[in-house]
């Protein structure tokens, strides 16, 4: 009952005459009682689906930070990996191991 009053009264049509017959309606004590129990009830479900809603995006975050976080320690583990890699070629190279054809060729 209270989502057709709100709708009547909401409409953009609705002319004074209209308005007044539907707040009429609504004087009526225990049409209003319930009309204000059905809001409040809309109203705590509003606000649970928002809260639902700011509570996922906000895991969301969480989430992307620690991905971000994971990416970042592995690109620095990659980059001492290779530090170490390439400070093993040149002492190799330098003690004499042959270098491998396909570094030695020139790219055409």
């Amino acid at each position: 009952m209270l989502t057709v009053l709100l709708v009547g009264f909401l409409r953009e049509g609705t002319n004074p005459a209209e308005r007044q017959k539907i707040i009429h309606k609504a004087s009526d004590g225990r049409a209003a009682a319930a009309m204000l129990e059905q809001l409040a009830g809309l109203t705590r479900a509003v606000d649970d689906a928002r809260q639902f809603a700011l509570l996922a995006i906000d895991g969301a975050r969480g989430e992307t930070r620690a991905w971000k976080e994971r990416c970042q320690a592995a690109e620095a583990q990659y980059e001492a990996q290779l530090s170490v890699t390439e400070t093993f070629r040149r002492l190799a190279y330098h003690q004499g191991a042959a270098i491998p054809p396909a570094l030695t060729s020139k790219p055409t």
